[in-house]
This record gives C-alpha cells, structure tokens and sequence, in this order.
C-alpha cells in the first residue's frame, strides 16, 4: 500500500513542475480541536491518494530509447494501477444518473477529472490554467471585454487538433450544445448559476467560442470548466436529446459508451463491481504514463480499508474514510517507510 509523501502536497512540490489538474478541496471549519486534528487527518490521506493518482495519471508518458538512439521503443511492462471510489454510481452525468439527483457520490468527481476536460482547470494556488483553450480570458488578454452598460463578453480559443476520445474533432458547438442542455428544464437538470446570467452564446468558427453576460459576473472564468458546464459530444447526443429528451439519461453514454476529453477513456463500465480506463494517446497534455487504472466499487468503509490493508486496491479516490480507518491507513504506511 503507497499512501504517497507529505511532499507530494507541497504548493511548490510535483504540482509546479508537471502538467496535472489539482482539484481544489472544500474546506469545513472544525468545531473544535479534535474536530480539527481528525478533519485534517482525513484531508491528509485523502489529498495524498487523489494527489498520486493525478500525478501518475496525467503527467506525460516518457519513452525509453532504442540502444542505437533510434526511434523510441515502447514499454515492455504495461504501467496499471487499482483504486477503488466508496461508491457504485449510476453513471457520468451527477445530476441525475446519481441517487439524490444532486452528484454528492464519493470519487466520482475525480473519476471525472480523469476521462473529462473543460477550456481550464484550476491549479494549486486556485488559479484558472488553460487545458482545452489557449488562454483564459482576462482584461489583459483582451478575452474579457466590459461594456458602460455593464454587460460583459468573454471569448475563448481553442487549441488546435482537439479530438473526442472516440477520433471525432472537438468543436466550440460542443460547448454550446452543452449550455443548452444544461439549462433545459425538461429534463430536470437544475441549470448551472452562471447559465442564468447569459444573455447568447455565440460560436463564429470551430474554435472561437464567444459568451456574452447580461451583467458584471466575477467568476466569468470558470464557465466550462468542472465546476460550472463540460462540454457534451453532439455528435452523439444531439439527435437522441432532440427526439427523446424524457430518455435521454438511459442511453449507454452515461456509463459503458462514454466520450470525453480526458486524460483517459473508459473502456469498460460493470455496475456493482468496477470500472476500467485506459489512457487515451490524444490526450492535449500528452500521453499519461499510466497505461490503465482499475476504479473498484466498494460501498462498505471497511471493505475499502481491508482491500488498502491487504494491497489488493493501491489507492482509494476521493472522500468516504472515517477517523478511525484514517488513522489505522497513516500508521500502517509510517510502518512502511
């Protein structure tokens, strides 16, 4: 069992060097010390597990040279790594392929970090960093323009050569598509905040997208990114949502057949019992050097910790672990080093 190192979280440690996507963590106020001692102990070993996955998944695969500095040769030892989430979700829509309707499922938010992009994605210091687009709009980019009436316009470029995980060319219509659905109320999703704020989004080429707000809107900057509207194929979803919206959440998609534009692809979905992904060789950061990653899932707390004690799962993704297995993870991996 490899919990990671202290290190590992350091604001200046691997996260300033590789080209990864740290989540930003929530943090509650404890209601006292030992609130604060057992808050913190979790947020250790559950910071160092996502932090090793996502740095092992996304960092740029390195190919060894041929001895007479040809062309490089591919690994001889497929790079795999099992994890498990304390959860069996529904699907990759939160909203609603989830019990509850409102994507409050362990793991699943990092399971989406991993198959899933948006234009930026957040660093360590909080700080929106372009993925999918060249740069994040900014007054001093020229990409965040304000009016005297107060209304706004944002415009996002894309990278060029940006393609689906199933070979499809990503399109600026696929973000637009995205705002659509997301704020159709007859398919009971409830709409993203900023969508609400919008007054058109507007797609001029494949690679321009062009957001103009009704009114002033801070956090402009983290529209399409995870923590507001994901792109959605509409290669895929556009015909079905047109025709049969009340359905659209039965279809494949959601689990076994989903498309994103991650770092990795889903190959292989089994309700009750696991998922795998592979690493997708398009990915815009480059191919990860894990070559696959088995995602269990274990709904029962001591389960997950029984299977990170024995070494039969490596890491445990995302939050779920109580003090106690906490505590019993920590020494058990002190033990260790």
């Amino acid at each position: 069992m490899d919990l990671g190192a202290v290190d590992d979280l350091s604001p200046h440690g691997p996260f300033e060097d590789l080209d990864v996507k740290p989540r930003k963590q929530a943090t509650n106020p404890p209601s006292d010390q030992e609130g604060s001692v057992a808050v913190n102990q979790i947020r250790f070993v559950e910071l160092v597990a996502i932090a090793a996955v996502i740095l092992a998944a996304c960092a740029p695969a390195r190919s060894a040279s041929s001895p007479d500095g040809g062309a490089p040769q591919a690994p001889a030892v497929k790079q795999r790594l099992v994890g498990s989430i304390l959860a069996d979700p529904a699907g990759m829509f939160k909203q609603l392929t989830n019990p509850g309707g409102n994507g409050n499922v362990p793991g699943l938010p990092e399971i989406t970090d991993m198959v899933h992009d948006g234009v930026a994605y957040s660093d360590d210091l909080d700080v929106w960093q372009p993925l999918l687009a060249e740069a994040v709009p900014s007054a001093e980019n020229g990409l965040w323009k304000i009016s005297p009436d107060g209304r706004m316009e944002t415009t996002w470029r894309l990278k060029p050569n940006l393609k689906w995980h199933d070979g499809t060319p990503f399109s600026s219509e696929d973000f637009a598509f995205a705002a659509k659905f997301n704020n159709d109320l007859d398919i009971g999703v409830v709409p993203p905040a900023p969508l609400a704020l919008i007054d058109a989004i507007e797609t001029p080429d494949p690679r321009t997208i062009v957001v103009k707000w009704k009114e002033p809107f801070i956090e402009a900057d983290s529209m399409f990114t995870p923590i507001s509207v994901l792109p959605l194929p509409r290669h895929i979803l556009e015909k079905p949502y047109a025709e049969d919206k009340a359905n659209i959440f039965s279809l494949p998609y959601w689990t076994t057949e989903y498309v994103g534009m991650g770092a990795f692809k889903i190959r292989e979905w089994v309700p009750g019992s696991h998922m795998t992904l592979v690493a997708n060789d398009q990915y815009v950061l480059g191919r990860p050097k894990l070559d696959e990653i088995e995602v269990r899932f274990l709904t029962d707390v001591n389960i997950v910790t029984a299977n990170l004690l024995s070494g039969a799962v490596e890491k445990h993704i995302g939050r779920g672990l109580g003090v106690e297995q906490t505590m019993q993870l920590r020494d058990m991996a002190q033990n260790q080093n």
